[in-house]
């Protein structure tokens, strides 16, 4: 069986709602996120983009934006086929949080 690496890298949610900055996939497959124990946000929504200069709300392909439920200290699994055309990603929140909050994003190496 082949091993799997998965990196992590930080998305800061800022305080007050908003988004994180971009998040380089460097051509890995995002795959989830870790949230923090004092997340108070039960929904976040994703943006990406394939230059980091231009970001969209990522969309399914049922044609609805996706928006993941979440809440404090879990481990959210993705697919990553939902990532395959993007290298940057941004989450927001729908609710202000009382101070920033960082997430650990999940990465899977593609070789």
């Amino acid at each position: 069986m082949a091993s799997t690496t998965i990196q992590s890298a930080q998305a800061i949610l800022p305080e007050g709602g908003g988004d994180t900055e971009a998040v380089d996939l460097d051509g890995g497959a995002l795959v989830g996120f870790e949230t923090p124990a004092t997340l108070s946000s039960f929904y976040l929504t994703v943006k990406a983009s394939i230059t980091g200069a231009a970001f969209h709300p990522l969309y399914l392909p049922n044609g609805e934006p996706l928006s993941i439920a979440v809440s404090a200290n879990k481990q959210i699994t993705l697919n990553p086929d939902l990532f395959g055309l993007t290298r940057y990603v941004k989450f927001s929140t729908v609710t202000a949080e009382a101070e920033a909050r960082i997430l650990n994003v999940l990465i899977r190496e593609v070789s």
